[in-house]
């Protein structure tokens, strides 16, 4: 955000920078998406939840294992005031997956702060083949994250 002047990030940038520590010399991450300005409230959210996703995925899933990978991928649905931010977080590659029997902190973190902070929806769901988490945010249209 300080390459921005506190006013905007760049989403694309967000998710790279904070990935970095994770993605190794291999092709780890898959980031795929529009070009986006995030308010620094909203960038702040994002980079917590990526953080909170990556420290996970290096702990328990796909990046605790050497073929393990993520796919980001975001888009903008709709138009005008109907217009919204989707954003998938899927790994693949690593150890079977087991929903957990609590919610942790970051869990919570990311759940309820990053819904309470887009006005959207975070949903985390844990298929045996590796943990998903979507975004779904209001994006209208003159007012980007």
């Amino acid at each position: 955000m300080t390459r921005e002047s506190w006013a905007s990030a760049n989403l694309a940038e967000i998710i790279a920078d904070t990935v970095k520590p994770h993605a190794g010399g291999e092709n780890r991450f898959h980031i795929e998406g529009p070009d986006l300005q995030l308010t620094p409230s909203a960038a702040l959210a994002f980079a917590m939840a990526l953080h909170e996703l990556c420290t996970n995925a290096a702990k328990y899933g796909a990046l605790s294992t050497d073929n393990g990978h993520v796919a980001i991928v975001w888009a903008m649905e709709g138009e005008g005031d109907e217009r919204r931010l989707i954003l998938h977080w899927a790994e693949n590659g690593g150890p079977k997956v087991v929903p957990p029997k609590h919610k942790g902190f970051g869990s919570r973190l990311i759940e309820r702060a990053l819904a309470a902070e887009l006005n959207g929806e975070v949903r985390v769901e844990y298929p045996p083949t590796g943990v998903v988490c979507t975004i779904d945010a209001p994006m209208p249209v003159g007012q980007d994250g």
